[in-house]
């Protein structure tokens, strides 16, 4: 049961994860607009917002212009979904399972961005950084040098990538 309520919250979370991806980068609120067609702009029923069930029942396309929607929709909410269950089979109902899901999370907000905006927005990691800040002393993993010595080593590859190619890399700026 425990796995099959994991499941269902990925579906959910993974709806919004999508919308969050994409509305950050363009600086629109994560509450307001309702969300709507991005090709019609006609604001979505509840039917339309059931996770990847009103993807299949809509055949992809739009209720009202019957626009193609992005198969990113339904492919975040389902692979979350996957990777929520996943994670509380191998983790279980330990405290380490919300910092899991925490990352999880984070990462595919990052991959709609960055998939439909080339960006990673700030707004995004300054939010995650606080999450696992507090999820570090809330809920201890290992000694407290672990993690000083894997944000040193976390830290020195996009610091190298700056060094060597003058910026980074990809179309990022």
């Amino acid at each position: 049961m425990f796995i099959f309520y994991l499941f269902t919250a990925g579906l959910v979370l993974g709806s919004f994860f999508s919308s969050a991806g994409r509305r950050i980068p363009e600086k629109i609120s994560l509450i307001a607009p309702r969300s709507l067609c991005r090709a019609c702009k006609r604001k979505l029923g509840l039917a339309e917002l059931i996770p990847v069930l009103s993807y299949l029942m809509q055949r992809g396309r739009c209720k009202g212009c019957q626009t193609p929607i992005s198969i990113v929709y339904p492919a975040v909410e389902l692979s979350a979904a996957i990777l929520f269950a996943f994670a509380g089979m191998q983790v279980g109902h330990q405290g380490e399972l919300v910092i899991v899901l925490a990352l999880i999370s984070l990462l595919l907000i990052v991959l709609v961005s960055d998939v439909t905006h080339m960006v990673i927005p700030d707004a995004v990691l300054c939010f995650f950084l606080i999450v696992f800040a507090v999820g570090r002393f809330l809920v201890p993993l290992e000694p407290w040098h672990s993690g000083l010595s894997g944000a040193f080593a976390g830290g020195m590859l996009p610091l190298l990538t700056l060094l060597l190619t003058k910026g980074g890399i990809g179309w990022g700026t």
